[in-house]
């Protein structure tokens, strides 16, 4: 059920903040992950620049990915920024 929830609040959170981003960040409904790869997107609000990042999940049965590949794939985002 957490993965439920996550998505209701990561689908309220882009509704809030910045609406048009949320065709590029699809959430899911369902306990089947939806993000595979890492994106982000740039937008400013109120004169401050914001990114949002996505990345795979942690502890993810859909995924053949342990969690230190992700976390190697999200360093490896982050040395490029």
């Amino acid at each position: 059920m957490g993965g439920i929830y996550h998505n209701i609040a990561e689908c309220q959170f882009l509704q809030n903040v910045a609406p048009h981003l949320c065709e590029r960040f699809p959430a899911g409904h369902t306990l089947v992950s939806e993000t595979s790869q890492i994106q982000s997107a740039s937008f400013t609000k109120n004169g401050t620049k914001i990114e949002l990042v996505d990345t795979p999940g942690f502890d993810d049965s859909q995924s053949s990915r342990t969690d230190l590949e992700i976390l190697k794939m999200i360093a490896a985002f982050l040395k490029k920024q």
